[in-house]
Formats: structure tokens, sequence, C-alpha cells
């Protein structure tokens, strides 16, 4: 049964205040809720217990002689027991109380008249009330009201927690506080019902009230899904309204938030600390006779992210392309995210975008799906593509540090050009105004490439290289790719993005090897 609060209204609970929450039956669909119930006050003590407000102590006659109606007698009181009928509680005893008129018109009523009650009423002081009443077998409808009176002239503040219309059927529970304005000689506890209805009380209580206290040193944080219990942070501590600190067992009840309708919320129960996604509510509530206090904290438990990720695959033009048939986790795809023995469900299953080409260089996507989030909601899952990359196969020679792109221009620009005297055919040197000297050297390497190399070197003595391929082998539209080799694995990775520095010793025609630094953009 999901308990609901007009939005903007929590009411107090603990051992003094449990909640007590309107309580909708569903069935077929929500019932509409326009109010919230009162909290229900539990009084655990009672200072008039010498006074028998059970309604257990008598005399061998069955006299209350503390109990008395308007005409200062005990035949319009008389105590009956319960017998079969249901008790209004367990702690109830076995006898109640019923007052009856005096006489036609008058309304009934009895009193708590005794010498003690004066020293255990003081005035200024708020006192919480708790009793049980209902209407006598065959009346229809009436209500009672509890009255303090000091030293007959008097009237405290009477506060009820709700107004309570009685019956004959069943008992109802009244609560509420009241305060004398002043300490008196004698104190008289009464109750009136309506005019000419006899009405039955039971387990009057009567206490000080608690003394109300504020939470402090708890935090409960927002999370995200991790698959452990939710658990808060710090140490409660209640204090008074003046700072001081005070003693009392702490319980914690955790609520789901439902947002039920545009103007209500649902409160669900928890018997444990949540641990699915979602938002909640924990009520801080302290366990004690002599103070009163709740706290309520929101957070939410976010969904954790889980990321399935296709793995890139690479292979060289003629080579067989991947199977992605059976794909197994680790070598063809990863999962990350995943909390405690949560595990994905489905079936994984992976696909080219296009059928790959294995002739020619080109790039070609991997697709994967087919795997569902575990049961609950509390993961958000994603799928991320991954790419399959056709190069063509370095041309080898020398020893190298890094390697050059695939296809066309890309390995001649990795290749470098011929050492050539200045004063060779394919070599031109010029000197700048600035007094800085250019040389420009064509080569063809052993691919048959036309390598353009221009050195200058300044008057500092400081010497800048470029070596530029020829552009023709690039077709319009055809990506180059740039890969550096890693000398010491042997392993080729691709340049991503933006500016490599590559380095290179080729060796030419002519049989002469050169060493070569290159600044390559890649876009």
């Amino acid at each position: 049964m999901k308990k609901f609060y007009k939005k903007g209204h929590l009411a107090r609970r603990g051992k003094r205040w449990p909640a007590l929450l309107m309580s909708i039956c569903l069935i077929g669909t929500m019932l509409p809720v326009t109010a919230r119930a009162e909290p229900d006050r539990v009084v655990s003590s009672n200072i008039l217990s010498d006074y028998n407000t059970s309604f257990e102590g008598a005399n061998d006659a069955g006299d209350l002689w503390w109990w008395n109606d308007a005409s200062w007698g005990q035949t319009n009181i008389p105590r009956r027991a319960y017998g079969e009928a249901a008790k209004p509680a367990a702690d109830c005893g076995d006898y109640y109380v019923q007052a009856n008129p005096a006489n036609i018109g008058d309304k009934a009523q009895c009193q708590i008249v005794g010498e003690g009650i004066a020293a255990l009423i003081k005035g200024g002081k708020t006192y919480e009330y708790s009793y049980y009443a209902k209407l006598a077998e065959g009346e229809i409808a009436g209500t009672v009201t509890l009255s303090v009176i000091g030293d007959w002239m008097s009237s405290a503040v009477v506060t009820p927690d709700k107004e309570v219309t009685l019956n004959a059927d069943e008992w109802q529970k009244v609560t509420g506080t009241f305060t004398l304005a002043s300490d008196a000689s004698q104190v008289v506890v009464r109750f009136e019902g309506t005019e000419g209805v006899s009405f039955c009380l039971d387990d009057l209580r009567v206490a000080e009230e608690p003394i109300p206290v504020t939470l402090s040193g708890v935090t409960c944080g927002n999370r995200a899904y991790n698959a452990a219990a939710y658990s808060y942070t710090g140490t409660p501590v209640w204090k008074t309204a003046d700072g001081t600190a005070v003693t009392g067992e702490t319980s914690v009840t955790y609520y789901k938030v439902d947002n039920a309708s545009d103007d209500m919320i649902a409160y669900i129960p928890l018997t444990a600390a949540p641990t699915d996604a979602g938002s909640y509510q924990a009520v801080f509530t302290i366990i004690s006779d002599d103070y009163v206090g709740t706290a309520r904290y929101s957070f939410e438990i976010t969904k954790a992210p889980v990321t399935v990720a296709a793995k890139n695959k690479s292979i060289y033009v003629g080579d067989a392309v991947p199977s992605l048939e059976n794909p197994t986790a680790g070598t063809d795809y990863t999962v990350t995210g995943l909390c405690g023995t949560d595990a994905l469900g489905g079936t994984v299953s992976m696909s080219y975008g296009q059928e790959p080409d294995n002739t020619k260089a080109g790039t070609y996507e991997i697709l994967i799906s087919g795997l569902t989030a575990p049961e609950g909601d509390n993961y958000t899952l994603t799928f991320t593509n991954a790419e399959l990359t056709i190069a063509t196969k370095p041309s080898g020679g020398g020893n190298t540090d890094s390697g050059g792109s695939s296809g066309g221009s890309a390995g001649s620009a990795a290749g470098g050009v011929a050492d050539q005297p200045a004063d060779s055919d394919n070599t031109t040197t010029t000197t700048n105004k600035d007094g800085s000297t250019t040389t420009t050297t064509t080569e063809t390497d052993a691919n048959g490439n036309t390598v353009t190399t221009t050195t200058t070197v300044e008057t500092d003595g400081s010497t800048t290289e470029k070596v530029q391929a020829n552009a023709d082998e690039i077709i319009p539209g055809e990506k180059l790719y740039i890969y550096k080799l890693n000398t010491k694995t042997g392993k080729y990775t691709m340049v991503n993005a933006g500016t490599a520095t590559v380095k290179a010793v080729v060796t030419l025609k002519n049989g002469t090897k050169k060493t070569v630094k290159m600044t390559i953009k890649v876009n």
C-alpha cells in the first residue's frame, strides 16, 4: 500500500509521532487525494496513571470513586467489561466506562477529581493527551469535549490534533495538547458529551509534551547506482532550541518517492536502505520520552552509465577481412560500468556498416548492438561503434623510428630525399636577400615517387628543411593515413588529427641514405 502526502506537506513521524499517512486503495486507477491526515500522536507515559484512567481498579462494588458525574454519584458512569467486544488497543485492559446523561436533555459528563492532580498538572506547561472514545450502543452521532479546569474557574487552552465525530460502531483515538494558564490548588479533568447522548471512554493518558529537538551532523548526498545499499554520512546529533545536545536513539526510515499525480506525491516505505536508482527520502527520528524530533532528507540514486564499445580493427590491403560472426568480450568489444554481480542480457551482434573491400585502403564502420541492461532500471546503456582500417602496407628499407602513411604519397613523404651535391642537375642553390641560402633538390625514390627537398641555411647557421611528396599521387577525396613505427615493439600506430613529427632513413636510387625529420599536419 502506498502512502501519500499532498505536495509541500510532511507529517512528523517516530515513536511519539508515527506517521499516519493517508492510505489509498489502488483498484485499476489511482483514486484522487485531496487532503492529508494529521499525525497520530502516541503518549507513551501517563502522569495520571495512579488515577486509574484505564478503569481497571475498583472496589468490590465496582465503584470508581475518583470519577464523578454531574450529580456526584457513580450511577450514571458505570464500568463495563469488553467481553467478546473488540478493544481499541491491546493494552486497554478489560474494562471501560460509559457516561450517561443524568436527566433528559442533559449532557453526559464525567471527570477526575483528586487532591493530587494539581501537583501533577502545573500552569504554564504544555501537556499532551490521548484517550479512546465511542458512542454507547444505539447512539447515532455525537462528540466528546475535553476540558481542564483550575480552581473551578480557569480553563486550560485545549488544542485537539483533529476533530473527531464519534459513532457507536468503533472506538476513535482522540489526541491533542492543553496548557493551564497558572498553577491552581485544585485541577479537574472533565469530559462532556453531546446533549442527550451517552458515550464511552478508556485509557486516558496525560504527559508533559516532549521538548522539540532538531537534527544536525548528517548528510544524505546523491550518488550513482553501485549495487550497494545506500548509507548516509555523519553521526546524528539532536539539539534543543538553545543548542544543547541531547541523547536519544535515532531511527532511520527510507521512503521511495513517486510522483503519483500533478499535485500528489506517493511515499512508499522501505524495509531497508535503498539500492536501486530513484528518488528517496531518509526520515530520521529521535526515540525518546523526553524529546521529539524528525528530520527529512531527500536524495537521488542516479543511473550508472554502462558502455558497450566495439574494438577497432586494422588490416593491410590484401589481408582477410576479420569475421564478426561470433564476437567475444575483450577481443571484439569491451563492457565498462557494470556494478557488483550485475550482468548484461541479450546476445551481442556485430556487423560492418558496409561490406569491406580489402583490395584497397579505406575505413569501414563496425556496428554493435543486441545487449540489454541488467534487470531493473539502474543503468543507462550506450553502444559505441568502431572502425576497420584497411591500409597499404608500409614499404621497407633502413632502420626507422616511425613509419609513413599508407598509400600513395604518404610513403613518399616519409621516405626522404636524395643526398645530392649542390651542383647536381636536379639541385639548385639560391642566395636570398637576407644572406640565407636555399637549396632545392628534386629526386625520385626507389618506389618511383617524386620528392622535393628544400633546405634553407639561415645566416646564423641554423637549418630548416621541407620535404614535399608528389601531390599527384593523392587522389582527390581519398584519405591520407599516417602511421608511426615504434622501433622497440615493431608496432605501427595511426596518427590522429593534429600535427606529428616523424623521422625516416631513406635509400635513394644512387644508394645513398638520408635521415630526415618532418612535421606532418593530419586533418
